[in-house]
C-alpha cells in the first residue's frame, strides 16, 4: 500500500507540475485558486492515509490477540497434559481455569486473515470440548488416558498455529 501511495503522490506532483508550467498563475485569482486546488488534493490523500493506518493498527491489535489467544490455549493443553502426567487434581483445575479464561479473549474476525480466523475458531471448539472430569476406569480417574488427549491437543494446536503463519513454542513442560 505504501508504494501505491508513493506511486500516487509522484503521479499528482508530476501532472500539477505539468499543469502549472502548462498554465501559470497570471493573477492573485488564479494563485489563489492553484493552491486551494493543491490544498484539496493534500487533504483527500492525507485523509485516505489515515483511513489506512487506522485500518493497518487495527489489523495489527486482532492478530496480536489471536497470537496471545493462540498461545494462552496451548500453554494451558501443555498444562493440562503436565497434570494428567503427575496425577495432579489441583494443577488439572487450575489449568482447566486457564483454559476458560483463554476463551473470554475477545478477537474481532473480521479484522483478522482467513488463515488467523480458522485458527481462533478450531482453537476455540478444541478448547471448549476439554471435558470436565478425566475418564474413568473402575471408578479412578484415568489420567493415562487424558494425558494423552491433551498431548494430541497440545499437538495439534502447535500445527494449526504453523499454518497460520506462526511459529508456536515448543514443549511448554517436561516429566
Amino acid at each position: 500500500m505504501k508504494k501505491v501511495a508513493i506511486g500516487v503522490s509522484a503521479v499528482v506532483a508530476v501532472a500539477f507540475g505539468a499543469a502549472f508550467v502548462w498554465k501559470p498563475p497570471a493573477n492573485s485569482g488564479d494563485v489563489a485558486g492553484w493552491v486551494q486546488a493543491l490544498g484539496s488534493i493534500l487533504a483527500i490523500g492525507l485523509a485516505i492515509w489515515l483511513q489506512y493506518e487506522a485500518r493497518t493498527e487495527k489489523e495489527r491489535q486482532a492478530r496480536m490477540l489471536a497470537v496471545a489467544f493462540a498461545g494462552q490455549v496451548l500453554l494451558n493443553f501443555d498444562a493440562l497434559q503436565m497434570a494428567c502426567r503427575i496425577r495432579d487434581g489441583n494443577r488439572l483445575e487450575v489449568a482447566r481455569k486457564g483454559l476458560a479464561k483463554a476463551l473470554e479473549i475477545d478477537i474481532e474476525l473480521g479484522e483478522l486473515g482467513v488463515d488467523y480466523v480458522a485458527m481462533v475458531l478450531t482453537l476455540r471448539t478444541m478448547a471448549t470440548t476439554v471435558p470436565s472430569q478425566p475418564t474413568s476406569f473402575l471408578g479412578m480417574p484415568d489420567y493415562g488416558a487424558w494425558e494423552g488427549g491433551f498431548g494430541n491437543l497440545a499437538h495439534d494446536c502447535r500445527g494449526i498455529m504453523r499454518k497460520a503463519g506462526l511459529k508456536p513454542p515448543d514443549k511448554g513442560f517436561s516429566p
